[in-house]
């Protein structure tokens, strides 16, 4: 499971960076039409779209809440640390909000995807009896 976690984290850094210098969109405290309208408390270089910090978070809670859903009734709650993390990048002024929305699909979506790997690929020859 923690090498399928690896893996994903690579995987989500890699099309992330791939999409940023694609797209190569500014970060709002960069872009001189808004940055004077908006609050900047950091002001990093490079590109806004989509959110690393929001795909990364979103990967990793969804992936782990995917594993132990059947066992902790209350694993959901584990949202609340991505959700906080990707809407403090707005707050500080390097993302616009389509940036961290794209940034959460993209992270669940991904974790959905190598959960759904690991049952297919992984699980069958554990020998576990471990629902995915």
């Amino acid at each position: 499971m923690i090498l399928t976690l690896l893996a994903m984290v690579l995987f989500v850094s890699t099309l992330t960076d791939l999409t940023k210098n694609v797209v190569a969109r500014l970060r709002p405290n960069n872009d001189e039409e808004i940055n004077t309208l908006i609050r900047i408390l950091k002001s990093p270089s490079g590109f806004s779209f989509f959110s690393g910090h929001a795909s990364s978070s979103f990967s990793v809670i969804t992936f782990v809440v995917l594993f132990l859903r059947h066992h902790f009734k209350w694993v959901y709650l584990f949202y609340i640390w991505p959700i906080l993390f990707a809407v403090s990048r707005i707050y500080v002024g390097v993302h616009f909000p389509i940036d961290i929305i794209i940034g959460a699909l993209v992270g669940i979506f991904s974790a959905w995807m190598f959960y759904k790997l690991y049952g297919l690929l992984i699980s069958p020859y554990l020998k576990l009896n471990h629902r995915v």
